[in-house]
């Protein structure tokens, strides 16, 4: 095919050669002129369909640009995703081993708690057993000498009938407001049902 411009269509005008019986030349002439006014405007749409084809073409790049770009972000957002995910299963998870490990603690400080008051408390109820022993020793040893001052006072104090005191008796006087025997041994009862 040969490429023909409007202008080389034009000129072509002058250079056909008279004929005999040839064509008629202003309708020949006209006909050219048409022709190159006809591909003038073909000239002119192939150029402005070839550009916008160009933006188009520019166009589709952008677009197959962002696509790329929408693309990998979607797929980096999902991995961030996914990561955060993965942080936080581990986050939750260093939380409840460190809950667990407080717990644990907790519960042994309790222990070791319970077991300082159980001691404590073994060594009160020693001490007051060793107490209320000592107590009961204190009020038997005392009991013991009130019997024996009893004892010494029946023996020394004057009996009924005879006029006086016996030769070389001393007057002892029995000691004031004494608890009796029975009130010793309530006591004592009472002492060994606390124990």
């Amino acid at each position: 095919m040969i490429d023909l411009t409007p202008l080389e269509v034009r000129r072509k005008k002058g250079d056909f050669r008279g004929a005999l019986r040839g064509y008629h030349r202003a309708l020949v002439d006209d006909f050219l002129d048409l022709v190159a006014e006809r591909m003038e405007q073909l000239v002119k749409e192939n150029l402005t369909l070839a550009e916008r084809a160009k933006r188009l073409d520019e166009q589709l790049s952008e677009f197959r640009e962002r696509e790329r770009a929408l693309t990998e972000a979607l797929v980096s957002a999902q991995e961030l995703r996914e990561e955060a995910k993965r942080q936080a299963a581990k986050a939750a998870e260093l939380s409840r081993r460190e809950a667990e490990a407080e717990a644990a603690r907790i519960r042994a400080g309790a222990f070791d708690a319970i077991q300082q008051e159980e001691e404590t408390l073994r060594r009160i109820r020693a001490r007051r057993a060793q107490l209320i022993q000592g107590y009961r020793s204190f009020l038997e040893r005392e009991l013991a000498e009130l019997s024996v001052i009893e004892e010494t006072l029946e023996l020394r104090s004057v009996k009924p009938g005879q006029g006086g005191r016996k030769p070389g008796a001393v007057a002892v006087q029995a000691p004031a407001a004494q608890p009796s025997e029975s009130e010793v041994e309530a006591l004592l009862s009472k002492l060994d049902e606390e124990a």
